[in-house]
C-alpha cells in the first residue's frame, strides 16, 4: 500500500501503529515483527521517487518506470524530462539558487523534505549547478584488486 499524506509524523506513527496492531490481531504478520520492518514512508517527493526506483515492481517483476509514479507524472506534466530527475536521484548534491539570489548547496532529498509536489518541483527548477560523479573501473592491478576512480563531469 502506498499513499501520500501531508500529516505530521505523529499522525503517521498513530496510523502505522493502528495498522500494525490490526495486522497482528488478524494473524497476517508475526507478533514478533516490528512495525519498522513492515512500513516505510518517504519524507519528500524526491525520496518517494528514489524509494520507488528500487522497490516498486509490476506483475512481471519489472521496475515500474518513474514516470508512472505520482510525482513522476506530476513533473512530466510540467514538461520536465524524467531522465533529469533520475540523474538527481543518484547524484543528489546540487547547488540551488534561492529566491533572494543566494546559492546554497544541499542534497535534493533534504532540500525538498516535507514539501508538496509543487514546492519540490519549484526547488528542483532552481538548480544552479549539478555535479555528476561517474565511477569508472580499471583493470585489476598486480595485487588483483580492481582500481576505481571518480570523475566529475
Amino acid at each position: 500500500m502506498i499513499f501520500r499524506t501531508f500529516n505530521v509524523d505523529e499522525d503517521i506513527s498513530f496510523l502505522v501503529d493502528a495498522i500494525d496492531r490490526h495486522l497482528k490481531q488478524k494473524g497476517l504478520i508475526s507478533l514478533k515483527t516490528p512495525a519498522s520492518r513492515i512500513f516505510h514512508y518517504s519524507k519528500g517527493p524526491f525520496e518517494e521517487l528514489l524509494d520507488c526506483s528500487g522497490f516498486l515492481y509490476d506483475r512481471d517483476i519489472k521496475n515500474i518506470p518513474l514516470k508512472e509514479v505520482s510525482f513522476g507524472r506530476f513533473i512530466e506534466k510540467r514538461g520536465l524530462d524524467i531522465r533529469f530527475v533520475e540523474r538527481a536521484l543518484y547524484n543528489p548534491i546540487m547547488r540551488f539558487k534561492e529566491k533572494d539570489g543566494k546559492i546554497v548547496e544541499n542534497d535534493i532529498f533534504s532540500y525538498t523534505k516535507d514539501l508538496s509536489y509543487h514546492e519540490a518541483y519549484e526547488k528542483f527548477c532552481s538548480v544552479y549547478s549539478h555535479r555528476i560523479v561517474i565511477e569508472r573501473g580499471l583493470p585489476a592491478g598486480d595485487d588483483g584488486r580492481r582500481r576505481v576512480f571518480f570523475e566529475e563531469i
